[in-house]
């Protein structure tokens, strides 16, 4: 498991991968298999592996029947696997997003000390597109946003990146901080649209949580210089 096996360019083995179909192997002098089978493992017309069943002497050989159950066993496997490695492969592309839109060190602001820290509640939910930023306004102020999705997955990571350059465009318009949320607000409901969310065909994804669109305002305690 994990491993990297080469097969001879003949091999019965290397012939299930390269044509798809099941391969009868022959036994070794003095061993104790009568029969292998080796069966491609197929998922979306793609060959992500192989399987092979081995019966000891003194069993029957296998039949058309063990056959046609080999290659179900090994296309539901394979199945698994692909989706495997479509959940990891979105997962890492949602872990580069995320780690974007967050600062790359300490934020700096004129007259004021920021410390901050990122800290996922465990691996699972790593992965969201929550992120923080620190914009500096005229007239020697400072926004402080917190950005906080309600999912998790490559979706919900995409949406907070562009609500998260929204957020500091509209800011640096010199708005009040309630005209801001309006205006955020209207775009990201306009991101959980059927047209915002659609996306080309393609292989299914791993499911992801649904994002909450909505942008809301908590009240803090903060210097008169800060906003």
């Amino acid at each position: 498991m994990g491993a990297v096996h080469h097969y001879p360019f003949n091999s019965p083995c290397a012939d299930a991968l390269r044509t798809a179909r099941p391969q009868y192997v022959p036994a070794e002098e003095g061993g104790l298999v009568q029969s292998t089978l080796a069966v491609p493992m197929v998922a979306h017309d793609t060959v992500v592996g192989l399987a092979q069943f081995a019966r000891t002497k003194g069993s029957e050989p296998f039949g058309d029947r063990d056959r046609d159950l080999a290659v179900e066993l090994a296309a539901r496997a394979a199945v698994c696997i692909d989706n495997a490695r479509l959940y990891r492969r979105e997962h890492e592309r949602a872990l580069i997003l995320q780690r974007s839109l967050l600062p790359p060190g300490d934020p700096e602001a004129s007259g004021l000390d920021i410390a901050c820290r990122y800290l996922p509640g465990n691996a699972a939910t790593e992965v969201g597109g929550d992120w923080f930023d620190v914009i500096e306004l005229p007239g020697h102020r400072t926004a402080l946003v917190v950005g906080d999705v309600m999912g998790r997955g490559l979706r919900a990571a995409v949406a907070m990146g562009e609500l998260r350059t929204a957020v500091r465009t509209l800011a640096l318009l010199d708005l009040e901080p309630a005209e801001v949320l309006s205006a955020l607000d209207e775009i990201a409901r306009g991101l959980g649209t059927p047209a915002a969310s659609s996306r080309p065909p393609g292989p299914p994804a791993a499911p992801a949580r649904p994002t909450s669109p909505r942008c809301t305002s908590r009240p803090v305690s903060t210097p008169s210089t800060t906003r």
